[in-house]
């Protein structure tokens, strides 16, 4: 699918149509530099796409993009592509991909960033302890129990506020973890961050090796995503990161 134009460009032209309006109706520009703004309205039309959550790959080959469609045609499984500063993205339901690998939940966690964001302010402001704090340039390295893959350390190009049910709930319930930040973390509480910061509940799986269908554990219990939700995977390997915004 050929790059020119808009930064993401859908390949189903009913999208497509729906991002040149919102772009429109934002002042956005249709080409150059993606900037957060855009990346929210790309997120909220993908959201009404697959209302239940997503996870996505990207690909930067042509054909291997191409063995992908296939495959998705194949399996008859709804996506959403789009190009991405010329590499391909594919949308799909979140629900495939926990499911298809068994997937286990570790812990929860709520992130708040921005870049002006002041992390002691939030931990005053919330009246409570964060797991993991970064200020904006600092090396940005969370504790083994918070972030799934290794990665190389690098200088945060936002301030970071984190709180994980990690060291609180001991299950491999979902809605335990969940419900642990909820009771933490009263909306009356949330409703005085300054605005600008970003709030994203996060959920870390385990995705089990697959095993015969006889002796398949049950399926944990997943919590329904809220209407408006982002999930997406931002881990490689046997680790799933779902995010779910509007918090």
């Amino acid at each position: 699918m050929p790059h020119n134009g808009p930064a993401f460009r859908f390949a189903d032209s009913t999208l497509q149509q729906a991002l040149a309006r919102a772009l429109d109706e934002a002042g956005l520009a249709t080409d150059g530099p993606i900037t957060p703004a855009h990346e929210r309205i790309i997120e909220r039309i993908v959201n009404a796409a697959l209302p239940d959550g997503w996870y996505m790959a990207t690909l930067d080959r042509p054909a291997l993009a191409e063995r992908y469609r296939r495959l998705k045609r194949r399996l008859g499984t709804p996506y959403v592509e789009c190009t991405r500063d010329g590499q391909t993205t594919i949308y799909q339901p979140i629900r495939e991909k926990i499911y298809h690998h068994g997937g286990m939940p570790t812990h929860a966690a709520l992130i708040i960033s921005s870049a002006a964001l002041e992390p002691d302010a939030i931990t005053a402001l919330l009246g409570v302890g964060p797991s993991y704090t970064c200020h904006q340039g600092q090396p940005f390295e969370r504790p083994h129990s918070l972030r799934s893959t290794d990665v190389p350390v690098r200088p945060s190009h936002t301030s970071w506020w984190e709180l994980s049910s990690a060291a609180h709930v001991a299950s491999n319930d979902a809605q335990r973890h969940i419900a642990w930040l909820l009771a933490a973390l009263p909306a009356e509480r949330m409703a005085t961050l300054p605005a600008g910061t970003e709030r994203i509940i996060q959920l870390d799986v385990v995705a089990r090796p697959a095993r015969p269908a006889r002796h398949r554990c049950p399926a944990p219990r997943w919590p329904r995503w809220p209407r408006g939700a982002t999930v997406s995977t931002s881990a490689c390997g046997p680790m799933i990161s779902c995010s779910m915004a509007n918090f």
